[in-house]
């Protein structure tokens, strides 16, 4: 995988040096720098991105993501604000704002962030995931139970295991449990 995105690195490479005011190639470039985890750079191209087109709610999301990958949850909560004030319907904004603020341990935030990303994408199974996590950090186990339930169904790959409640404390009922 590491390969595909150098690869991508050099024809995002070669597409600047043709038209250095091309702002998605600045942007899908950061995208791949933040894949391989070259965050510092990923951000400077993210931030180049935005002085060429700084109405682009995806770019903002992308170094969101890079900023939330150094830890600096509250830069990353800046850009996923600016991602929403550009695009109120951006569900993977929220989620990740959501996932943030889960970070800094503000929980109920971090639920009205993944409630509104189901909201507008009820199929994102993603924000099922992120907001049983934070239901299980309220003790909310049977909150927490359907919203695992519910990722699962949308996409297996969320499934935790061949049952999913296995990381869920031993006094919840669940469906194996019962």
């Amino acid at each position: 995988m590491q390969g595909r995105f150098e690869e991508a690195i050099a024809e995002y490479d070669q597409a600047v040096s043709l038209d250095p005011q091309l702002a998605m190639a600045y942007g899908n470039r950061g995208a791949a720098y933040n894949d391989l985890g070259q965050l510092e750079r990923a951000i400077q191209d993210h931030n180049e991105a935005i002085r060429l087109d700084p109405q682009n709610a995806l770019t903002y999301d992308n170094r969101g993501l890079s900023y939330g990958k150094l830890g600096q949850f509250g830069r990353a909560i800046q850009d996923w604000d600016e991602a929403i004030r550009l695009d109120p319907t951006f569900a993977m904004a929220f989620n990740n704002r959501g996932i943030a603020y889960d970070n800094l341990d503000q929980i109920e935030r971090a639920i009205e962030d993944f409630d509104e990303a189901i909201r507008l994408n009820p199929q994102l199974a993603l924000a099922y995931l992120y907001r049983a996590s934070a239901y299980i950090d309220l003790d909310r186990p049977e909150q927490a139970t359907a919203d695992l339930d519910k990722a699962c169904q949308l996409d297996k790959a969320y499934c935790l295991s061949d049952n999913p409640y296995d990381f869920l404390p031993t006094t919840v009922p669940t469906p194996t449990r019962r």
